[in-house]
């Protein structure tokens, strides 16, 4: 399945409030203002009901980046 990136930028920014244009493809969570543990979680139940899949926890683990949630699709 195809991801809109910009929808899943979008999606990021949304949860933790963040412009997704200071958000970034490959940028770390770490580097990422209001990407905590707690948020990481909102964004993979938002991805997973937006997308109809369901993450196993070594993905949702290893998930860094918003590049590397989107190639999570083809994984699901």
């Amino acid at each position: 399945m195809a991801v809109n990136m910009d929808d899943l930028l979008n999606l990021v920014g949304d949860i933790i409030e963040v412009d997704p244009s200071r958000i970034g493809l490959r940028l770390d969570r770490d580097e990422v203002p209001g990407w905590d543990s707690l948020a990481h979680l909102r964004i993979i139940t938002a991805f997973e009901a937006q997308y109809g899949v369901r993450l196993s926890m070594d993905q949702i683990a290893e998930i860094r980046t918003v590049e590397q949630l989107s190639r999570t699709l083809g994984e699901a």
